[in-house]
């Protein structure tokens, strides 16, 4: 079973919950938003499960094996890179990225973890 962590829980966050949820080799271990009544009701309605306003506390506190980021555009870079810092699989809402320099900054980071096998898109960029 794949424990799954949700930053963001906006109308995107809460439509690929229903996703997740659907699958059969997956959970949702732990929810996270900057809106506590958010965090808290969405978890409740998972059953109970752990809820963070902070996404570091998350990533420290919970085991996960994925992450999906569903922030607003302009923190993808931040929490995807706390995200992959911890050695964690992430998926990101589109845009990855505000810029170049922060696509290749999350690529860069995901190689040296060893789970980006990017070598293709590398050159790309």
């Amino acid at each position: 079973m794949l424990k799954v962590g949700v930053i963001g829980l906006g109308a995107i966050g809460q439509r690929l919950i229903k996703g997740f949820l659907e699958h059969p080799e997956m959970e949702i271990a732990a929810v996270c938003d900057s809106m506590e009544d958010r965090v808290k009701e969405t978890a409740v309605e998972l059953g109970d499960i752990p809820s963070y306003v902070d996404h570091q506390e998350m990533l420290e506190n919970t085991q996960l094996d994925l992450v999906y980021v569903a922030v607003p555009p302009q923190f993808h870079h931040s929490v995807a890179s706390d995200v992959l810092a911890k050695g964690i699989h992430i998926l990101c809402e589109k845009p990855l990225a505000n810029s170049i320099e922060e696509a290749e900054s999350l690529l860069k980071q995901a190689e040296d973890a060893g789970g980006c096998p990017c070598d293709q898109f590398s050159a790309e960029l």
